[in-house]
């Protein structure tokens, strides 16, 4: 069904470029229809016809109280306003057009041509990202913005325009992926020994957790949710937003701001459309759409994360703390694993000092 829909909106977008595109559109009628005596002037009083607008398909892997799903409400009515209806954004959310990996992959055939997503997912289309998923790569949020927002974001962005072929916009800073386990508190490295965990798909996650002496099971989030529930599992790690909103702090009696990986996101567009905008229209994006994009998501994701740490507690779950420069520590095999980003990863940790 899914792949119906994406050939339909793919069609739709077509023409839509096509339209934008220009050729020869003829709004007069023919001469001989024409009133003898005042062709002329007919055709002087006649307004040229409205173009159609852009039709851009914007596909939304999370729920509408996410703060992704803001920051695409937010660059829809922008763009709508600002290029005088030039543009019409569809957005569809709850994964009506798929997960992140259908997303993307929308976005390279053309039927998708607006979504936001997590780094890390871009990540099998652009391996230079996988850097950003390094374990205790970054010190702080202050580090973080001045990496994603800095030249080395600027850079990254380069990259999946060559390596994914899709025009890169923006990153977004979401938060630290944090842990909640179901009977084990975790408040050393001792703790996470055989620790059964959940993980993405994503190698340097499941390098992390090896690392630190569990063992990462990646695993869809459906099948996880019921693998904690059924014992299967001992913990999961993603987002703290994310563990709320999906219900896993219901059934799990620990907390641990393990911090062990930061997820970003990044708004992505379908080359083409990219392509087709004028160099007017792509400087609005970039230089007065986009810097109030990022500061709507932000705000209401400081908000968002600040309900869901709220929660936590009002759950009365086990709130521990655990010593991050030991699980550091714990982590440089994965550097050594990985020397080529010895170079990038200097850089960033440059800025941070």
């Amino acid at each position: 069904m899914k792949k119906t829909v994406a050939i339909l909106l793919a069609a739709v977008m077509l023409l839509s470029l096509a339209a934008c595109g220009g050729g020869s559109t003829s709004s007069a009628a023919p001469a001989s229809q024409a009133p003898a005596g005042n062709s002329s002037s007919s055709q002087a009083n006649t307004p040229a016809p409205a173009k159609d607008p852009v039709v851009i398909i914007a596909g939304d892997p999370t729920s509408e109280s996410d703060p992704g799903y803001y920051a695409l409400s937010v660059f829809k009515d922008l763009l709508e306003e600002k290029t005088d209806g030039r543009y019409k954004v569809e957005l569809y959310t709850n994964q009506a057009l798929g997960n992140e990996v259908d997303l993307i992959e929308g976005l390279q055939l053309g039927s998708i041509g607006l979504s936001l997503v997590t780094v890390a997912s871009v990540t099998n289309y652009d391996p230079d990202l996988l850097i950003f998923d390094l374990p205790y790569l970054f010190d702080g949020d202050e580090h973080v913005e001045k990496v994603l927002f800095g030249d080395i974001g600027d850079d990254m962005l380069k990259t999946i325009d060559s390596n994914a072929g899709i025009k890169g916009l923006s990153f977004f800073k979401s938060g630290f992926r944090t842990t909640m386990t179901t009977n084990r508190p975790l408040t050393s490295l001792a703790d996470i020994q055989g620790l059964k965990i959940r993980t993405m798909e994503n190698t340097m996650h499941m390098e992390c957790w090896s690392a630190l002496g569990a063992d990462p099971t990646p695993m869809s989030f459906g099948d996880a949710f019921t693998a904690l529930q059924q014992g299967a599992i001992d913990a999961f790690e993603m987002l703290t937003t994310s563990l709320v909103d999906s219900g896993v702090y219901s059934i799990c009696k620990n907390f641990c701001e393990s911090n062990h990986v930061y997820t970003a996101r990044v708004l992505l567009m379908n080359q083409s459309i990219w392509n087709a905008m004028s160099a007017e229209d792509q400087k609005l994006v970039e230089e007065e759409i986009m810097p109030e994009v990022v500061k709507a998501f932000n705000e209401y994701n400081e908000s968002y994360l600040a309900q869901s740490i709220q929660k936590i507690k009002d759950s009365g779950m086990n709130i521990t703390e655990i010593d991050i420069n030991e699980l550091r520590e714990a982590c440089q095999s994965v550097y050594d694993a990985h020397p080529e980003y010895n170079d990038m990863v200097a850089r960033i940790r440059a800025i941070g000092k």
